[in-house]
């Protein structure tokens, strides 16, 4: 019998999936962590990845898998969260990768292909033939185009345009303050909230939610997202010469059907199919297996006995 403890590691939520054998027996979610490349961000990645994994009562297996966002872009902190996830857990067989590297593991079964991840952020990972490209995931400053955040982002300036008289969206102030009191206060409020971006994003539900009630506003920026996720996917997959396959996971695409629809018009000929499960299925395979394509992009670090 083989039990693999395997971690989602996201800005927005953590989830702990413990495997027996192939097979779910029991998983938790909690908080996520700002990312590994944040300051203090490895510490409050395992931090949450502690709380999770004791919610879903594991404590020795024998291997665990993880994707953390940011590790990609800092993968030097791999070694101390191995060490720790090894002694936690007690097992040398620790496999880690960014979140995206999961996620796309977990869509595809473990093969190649295109996926889009939307959630707060957004990126398109293509791997073929011992190739791997990425579109976007530059970060809510730089890009994250389509995602939770640019949603959230566009729809509070809208909100904010018509709370200042400058046209605007009536609807989407009305949601704004349902979810964050009165927009005058917003600014002071983010400011001070330990997660700006995250708490921007959460606006993308109600942007998406307005949108598939048919709300012109909102529409049309569900209706841009869709746009340019689908734009991402292309790029992805004309730099590794390939049709497909191509598929969609992360938050973001179970909002509303407003993006999805978008998405899928503009990727045409190209048809995107249903993914095949989650970034902590492919936690679990990247944890047991060391063939797939994605091995160029997980990690493996040497720890001590267990």
């Amino acid at each position: 019998m083989t039990t693999v403890l395997a971690f989602d590691v996201g800005k927005t939520s953590c989830r702990a999936a413990v495997f027996t054998d192939g097979t779910l027996t029991t998983e938790a979610r909690c908080g996520g962590a700002p990312g590994v490349a944040e300051p203090g961000g490895a510490a409050a990645a395992l931090d949450v990845m502690a709380k999770a994994a004791q919610t879903a009562g594991a404590e020795r297996v024998d291997a665990v898998g993880a994707g953390l966002a940011g590790l990609g872009a800092i993968p030097g902190e791999a070694d101390v969260i191995a060490k720790v996830l090894a002694a936690r857990h007690r097992t040398r067989r620790i496999a880690l990768a960014s979140d995206v590297v999961t996620a796309h593991a977990g869509a595809l079964g473990g093969a190649a292909g295109v996926v889009v991840v939307a959630g707060t952020g957004s990126v398109a990972l293509g791997l073929s033939g011992g190739v791997a490209v990425t579109v976007d995931g530059y970060g809510y400053l730089l890009g994250d185009v389509g995602g939770g955040y640019a949603i959230g982002r566009a729809g509070l300036d809208a909100a904010l345009r018509c709370h200042d008289g400058r046209a605007g969206s009536a609807a989407l102030a009305d949601r704004a303050e349902r979810r964050f009191g009165r927009l005058t206060g917003l600014p002071a409020e983010l400011r001070g909230s330990p997660n700006p971006a995250q708490r921007i994003a959460s606006f993308s539900l109600d942007v998406c939610a307005l949108a598939d009630e048919g709300d012109s506003a909102a529409g049309r920026i569900c209706a841009e997202a869709g746009r340019e996720l689908a734009r991402m996917a292309e790029a992805a997959a004309k730099r590794l010469g390939m049709n497909g396959p191509v598929t969609i996971t992360g938050g973001l695409w179970e909002a509303g059907e407003c993006v999805a629809t978008a998405f899928a018009e503009e990727l045409r000929p190209i048809e995107a199919q249903p993914a095949a499960g989650d970034a902590c299925d492919g936690a679990l395979q990247l944890a047991l297996r060391d063939d797939l394509p994605h091995e160029q992009l997980v990690l493996r670090p040497p720890v001590g006995a267990s």
